[in-house]
């Protein structure tokens, strides 16, 4: 790979996902961007080199919740977050310089998908071990149910019909997916303490958002509107 080319910001933007979740959109998009676009052409870093990093900030994360400490998870958090920025540049430096594979694209698959149930069940294993308290256990069968529930339910669909000033952003219909649980389990519980009541609405909203993603777009719109009215 020559390493001169210089992309613009527009080019980094638009070698990201037409839409996406509000927190990568919002949150660590800004971030991935400015990092890919210093690496892209520049260096010869690879989409499967931060993968493979995301990959051991997701082993070092769950390693840090495990201890059960307050402090711990705090660090887990910020290895959590660092992940996850690296799993947002992978896909970006692939289709931004023709990097993309077979390989690199299932590497990327793995490591999104593990990242959720390793670093939530090692969290609330980890708070059972140093509390003795059971919810914890229950927590975390919660989460690796709930996970399960989205994949076999087709994984991040569209949505309901889009609304044009959030699709001007990228951003999906959906307020809690994936991306947003995960945050919900491994960053805002272990930062906030809260984990029984932030685990359990963010666990609510993601399934009563798969529910009416799974409905016609008739049916979304009657629901809507009669959660509206209760």
């Amino acid at each position: 790979m020559t390493l001169a080319r210089r992309y613009s910001r527009d080019e980094v933007a638009a070698a990201g996902r037409e839409r996406d979740s509000w927190w990568t959109v919002l949150v660590v998009g800004p971030a991935a961007t400015w990092l890919v676009r210093q690496l892209a052409g520049r260096t010869p870093v690879t989409p499967s080199q931060l993968s493979a990093a995301g990959a051991m900030f997701g082993i070092a994360a769950a390693g840090a919740y495990l201890f059960g400490d307050p402090r711990w998870a705090i660090a887990g958090v910020v290895f959590f977050q660092l992940g996850f920025l690296l799993d947002c540049m992978d896909g970006r430096l692939a289709r931004l310089t023709g990097q993309v594979s077979v390989t690199g694209a299932w590497l990327d698959e793995m490591v999104g998908r593990a990242r959720l149930p390793v670093c939530g069940v090692a969290l609330l294993v980890g708070r059972h071990s140093r509390t003795g308290q059971e919810r914890y256990l229950l927590l975390a069968l919660l989460v690796l149910t709930v996970t399960v529930l989205w994949h076999l339910g087709g994984g991040d669909r569209p949505g309901p019909a889009r609304l044009g000033f959030l699709a001007r952003r990228r951003l999906r219909t959906r307020p809690v997916g994936e991306v947003e649980f995960a945050v919900a389990v491994c960053v805002v519980a272990p930062a906030t303490g809260a984990y029984v009541q932030v685990i359990g609405v963010a666990a609510g909203l993601l399934l009563i958002g798969q529910v009416l993603a799974a409905l016609p777009v008739g049916q979304q719109q009657t629901g809507q509107r009669r959660m509206g009215r209760t």
